[in-house]
């Protein structure tokens, strides 16, 4: 597992990832976030957090969730 203090303390500009889509795409079965194979969804939010503690409370200047129509909704 990977933990975001372990990053060498420099500030990150862009930070992208995805999640799987069975669990939010309208071909499968709409748990959502909250679905068992989601969990990537919060490990990157997981990771944003601890990085954002070693480097003084700074957030990356650009997230990038690539994710499928319909996640959100």
């Amino acid at each position: 597992m990977l933990h975001g203090g372990s990053i060498p303390p420099i500030a990150i500009d862009i930070i992208t990832f995805g999640s799987p889509c069975q669990k939010l795409s309208t071909i499968g079965n709409r748990e959502g976030l909250a679905g068992k194979k989601s969990n990537l969804f919060y490990e990157a939010i997981r990771i944003i957090g601890e990085k954002r503690n070693e480097i003084n409370g700074q957030y990356p200047t650009l997230v990038i969730w690539e994710n499928v129509m319909e996640s959100l909704s």
